[in-house]
């Protein structure tokens, strides 16, 4: 058994989520459009995968083109969807006017992102298509029923149509395009198959929009009994004039049953509205039933019964637009019925979707989808190049190369043909961008710092023609690069070997199992190192060495003085790519803190977005998201040491400013990371960026505008190192993987580290710590291990954000204090003796006060709201937080809301706000200034 290959290459075939095709399926398509998704509608900080989402659009080129517009099909058949350019993503149509341009319906997008903007492509204007491209897999597995109610059917494959109709409900306006008006007056559809996918579920979400004729009402939505039965039986959903479990008034209540056993929950008062009103419930086995309104996530106030355990069951049918002895009187629209329990997140993103499509997602100008091929040698840049005069540079340039071309400068394809005999050469620093694949017969290089950037969900590259990527590295034998490799199969040493110019005993592989420096040589390899026979063994190369570099993995190579560009052929990484890593809890031994390290690498030819590859990750990276990139800057390698970078910020101890985070991490660079189980991290396409390919250590977030400081403590020899001190919002005083990081330290000469209270045993190189703490009395112990006494420098080396007080450093050997602010400290250290001698403090600076406001709650106690510039807080005597704080504008749109919090975070607007929170059961609501 070969335990070193835990790194594996695949494609992923997301059938429900994209169809691909081939590269130029749009080859018959003629126009296309940008449409942009904007990351401030998409409600957290990470992504949602997939998300099923609303568009509607008006634009005359969207009109048929017998009414002067691009759309072939009167029908809207030729409209289509992709987010790569390369294969289309599912989508349905509600409606389209050929005359007018008027489009709208859903479309199912892979993933949508809170850190960056998503894109995606409407294409359309192909006049071979006849039929309807639209798919129910827009609707995936976990939907159960998607009712539009512009008819009476369901848009999912599941079919669960309304099979019955009393009354007559009326075809209306809604919110989302058609809706039916019910007449509270024995209107309503029913399902009698409903039974059949609501009982044996544990969890579910169901979001609709309402808007009833008038409030103060008793109004059933839906319901899953027989009428006239039990009110609080099955599955229900109703307004009510007043709550029969509390004292409430003008309530939303919802229940769910198990045989005679009920469950049900009713909101705080005056929740009904005439407007619309989007309302989500929701439940999990074994958790209380849930209400979101609006997006916002109210709770229910009290409830009847317990939760359950176990599947609800024993439902009778479907009825929707009334309930066992009330009927519904208004507009009901777009109910979606879903077999799994949403986030908090997910659901206000469904709101934002709905309530402003033209907000959420936006429309580009029209473009062309062209077919270009070259006309002669030259640069990418010049129109003589091209047959047609024009060089292409959009999503939609299908390009076929037949000449010799020089990539000049940043330039985006769809996709790419070299033909038999042709090179593709990308210059220095400069950018070919290809949406799809890549149909390869000739040759493609990619010279030092250029990149070769793909954005398709799988790997569709074809061709046997060769790739070289050259990366110019150290050129000091006595210095190392941490490489990956961004091509396929690369021999380590050896004739033909890419590092074949460097001593083979300074080829290190970091073996996760063991935690310790290996070689990735077969046992018994021979060769010579430095003009010395040497032949390595089982004592010194890992299981299954082979001489050979794995997918996405790390390896620190000593420079080569002769040949430092390394040159890299063959067919280059691309798609999804998954690598295994390693939490054996063994020991190291060394320097570093930790015993769960893994040394892993970019594997594609162009940069990676680090924050990207964090979050994608998250779940591996839990107890730690930091990474760690070796920067060798010093003819000695035990003087060197890791950047390390998570969302607190960066330490590198040969910064001489920190005044540039760093951002991504550049092609052929490898980097450690931590991992808290054995698994597997992913990289993949939509990771990659254009630009910053520069350097071998570059990367993340976390260079926001919160205050942090950095504190150096230099050797007597010189060599420094560095900790982070941060204060976030989202960070807490205690342990918080994506706000501190552990050292990993790979010098020998002086390893600096803050410490946790009670817990001498890991050091940090990075500590998060609650934005309120900088407020407040601050004492941080630091760690100070050096290999010989003498003079020690610390430095307060860097401040950013609002840091208006001194940083001190507390000698506790000699009871001394040192203001860093003002100037450094020199101090004699004892190295057997000094690791735990010192403090950093901090006294605690005013907040940022711009007003203060006592209330009074029902319960005759006060509450002290204090708004600084980061916070409102809430203080009261006798409760510690609030179950509930909300925060609106007078317009009534919620800007933000915290449960079990005594803050909450300060708008950035000023103006005239209202504070709502909950306090002994009173629901408080006041007008505030935030100045």
């Amino acid at each position: 058994m070969q335990t070193k290959k835990l790194t594996t290459l695949f494609t992923l075939f997301i059938s429900m989520l994209i169809v691909q095709i081939s590269c130029a399926q749009f080859s018959n398509y003629n126009y296309f459009k940008k449409v942009t998704i904007n990351s401030s509608q998409i409600s957290g900080s990470s992504e949602i995968s997939p998300f099923t989402a609303y568009f509607s659009f008006s634009h005359n080129d969207l009109r048929s083109v017998s009414n002067g517009g691009h759309v072939e099909s009167t029908n809207g058949y030729d409209i289509v969807f992709s987010n790569d350019f390369c294969g289309q993503i599912h989508h349905e149509i509600e409606s389209y006017d050929p005359a007018t341009g008027e489009l709208s319906g859903w479309v199912q997008i892979p993933t949508i992102s809170a850190i960056k903007d998503t894109s995606i492509y409407i294409i359309y204007g192909n006049p071979s298509i006849s039929s309807s491209q639209e798919n129910t897999s827009a609707w995936n597995s976990e939907y159960l029923s998607v009712w539009h109610l512009e008819n009476t059917l369901d848009a999912t494959a599941n079919s669960h149509d309304f099979n019955m109709t009393k009354g007559t409900p009326q075809n209306t306006t809604g919110k989302v395009g058609g809706a039916k008006l019910f007449d509270g007056n024995g209107d309503y559809y029913t399902d009698s198959d409903g039974e059949n996918y609501i009982d044996g579920l544990t969890e579910y979400t169901f979001s609709i929009w309402l808007k009833p004729q008038s409030n103060s009402v008793n109004a059933g939505v839906f319901f899953g009994g027989n009428r006239n039965q039990n009110m609080d039986r099955y599955f229900s959903l109703r307004y009510d004039q007043t709550g029969s479990n509390c004292s409430g008034t003008n309530v939303i209540k919802h229940g769910i049953n198990r045989g005679s056993t009920k469950y049900t929950g009713e909101s705080n008062s005056n929740i009904q509205t005439i407007n619309w009103q989007h309302v989500v419930v929701s439940w999990q086995a074994g958790s209380p039933l849930d209400l979101h309104v609006n997006g916002n996530p109210v709770g229910f106030n009290c409830f009847n019964g317990s939760t359950f355990n176990n599947a609800i069951n024993q439902t009778k049918r479907f009825i929707l637009g009334a309930s066992s002895q009330s009927d519904w009187d208004g507009k009901i629209d777009e109910a979606h019925f879903l077999n799994v329990k949403k986030s908090d997140d997910w659901i206000a993103t469904y709101y934002n979707n709905q309530n402003d499509p033209s907000t959420f997602m936006t429309l580009g100008s029209e473009q062309e989808i062209q077919n270009f091929s070259t006309a002669s040698s030259g640069n990418w840049s010049a129109g003589s190049t091209w047959s047609g005069g024009i060089a292409p540079n959009s999503a939609g340039a299908i390009v076929t190369i037949n000449h010799d071309i020089n990539v000049d400068g940043d330039f985006k394809t769809s996709s790419v043909t070299v033909n038999s005999g042709n090179t593709i050469n990308v210059n220095n620093s400069q950018s070919l961008i290809v949406q799809c694949g890549i149909d390869n017969s000739g040759s493609l290089t990619v010279e030092n710092n250029g990149a070769l950037v793909q954005y398709s969900e799988s790997d569709l590259n074809t061709g046997s023609g060769n790739y070289t990527y050259k990366r110019e590295g150290i050129s000091n034998m006595s210095y190392f690069n941490s490489w990956s490799s961004p091509v396929q199969n690369q021999q380590i040493a050896g004739s033909g070997g890419v590092f074949q110019g460097s001593n083979p005993c300074d080829m290190l592989y970091f073996d996760a199992a063991s935690q310790s420096w290996k070689y990735d040589f077969p046992d018994g390899y021979s060769t010579t190192c430095k003009g010395n026979s040497v032949t390595f063994n089982s004592n010194n190369v890992i299981s299954g060495g082979d001489n050979m570099i794995n997918t996405g993995e790390g390896y620190f190579i000593a420079g080569d003085s002769v040949n430092p560009v390394r040159i890299f052929e063959g067919q280059v990484h691309n798609g999804p790519i998954s690598v295994g890593v390693l939490n054996p809890n063994v020991s190291p031994g060394g320097s570093w803190d930790g015993k769960n390290w893994n040394l892993i690498g970019n594997p594609y030819p162009s940069a990676i977005y680090i924050e990207a590859f964090r979050e994608a990750n998250s779940s591996i990276l839990d107890s730690n998201s930091a990474v760690y990139l070796w920067d060798n800057q010093s003819a000695s390698y035990n003087q060197s040491d890791y950047v390390t970078v998570n969302n607190s910020g960066f330490i590198n101890s040969n910064d001489q400013t920190y005044s540039t985070p760093p951002t991504s991490i550049s092609a052929g660079q490898g980097f450690m990371v931590a991992a808290s189980q054995d698994g597997n991290v992913t990289f993949d396409n939509s990771m990659r960026v254009v630009g910053d390919n520069d350097r071998f250590y570059k990367n993340s977030n976390g260079q926001g505008s919160f205050p942090k400081f950095w504190v150096r403590v230099t050797h007597p020899n010189d060599v420094r190192n560095d900790v982070l001190i941060a204060f976030n919002e989202n960070a807490t005083d205690g342990l918080d993987p994506d706000y501190d990081a552990p050292k990993n330290s790979a010098q020998n000469y002086i390893t600096v580290g803050t410490l946790m209270s009670g817990d001498d045993s890991t050091k940090y190189a990075i500590q998060g710590l609650s934005k309120s703490s900088l407020y407040e009395e601050l004492s941080i112990p630091l760690s100070v291990e050096g290999d010989s006494s003498g003079t020690y420098r610390f430095e307060l080396f860097s401040t950013k954000g609002n840091i208006d007080q001194p940083v001190y450093l507390y000698d506790k050997k000699d009871d001394v204090k040192y203001n860093l602010t003002s100037s450094q400290a020199e101090v004699e250290l004892d190295k057997n003796q000094d690791q735990f001698r010192f403090v950093i403090q901090l006294d605690g600076q005013a907040p940022p006060l711009s007003s203060n406001k006592e209330l009074q709650s029902n319960s005759s106690e006060k509450v002290n709201v204090f708004v600084t510039e980061e916070f409102i807080k809430l203080q009261a005597d006798k409760q510690k937080n609030f179950s509930q704080i909300q925060l609106y504008n007078l317009q009534g749109k919620n800007i933000s809301f915290v449960r079990n919090a005594n803050k909450i975070e300060t708008p950035e607007v000023t103006g005239v706000y209202l504070l709502k929170y909950n306090s002994h059961g009173n629901t408080i609501t006041e007008k505030l200034l935030i100045p």
